[in-house]
């Protein structure tokens, strides 16, 4: 697991796409941004989760605090103590 945080990007845009599914993505990622809690962002490699995690931080009201990157790639060795510490269960 890696953990980094990223300084503010006004410049950043979530993607390009005017499929219906894209834009159905985008309007739940748009709602996603309003819960007060931490986005666990889930798919398989290569289809942006990362992208979709920072324009929802983008666009959130805590926009203006650092944006913690988690990677859990090597979720199998990632401990319950870490998941309960994470994700608050």
């Amino acid at each position: 697991m890696s953990v980094r945080t990223e300084g503010s990007d006004n410049n950043f845009k979530p993607g390009v796409g005017t499929s219906a599914e894209f834009l159905e993505v985008i309007r739940q990622a748009e709602t996603f941004a309003s819960v007060p809690s931490p986005i666990l962002v889930r798919d398989e490699r290569g289809t942006g989760k990362e992208l979709l995690a920072r324009y929802i931080h983008k666009i959130s009201n805590r926009s203006e605090h650092p944006y913690v990157i988690v990677n859990c790639a090597d979720y199998r060795s990632f401990n319950n103590h870490y998941n309960c510490r994470i994700f608050q269960y």
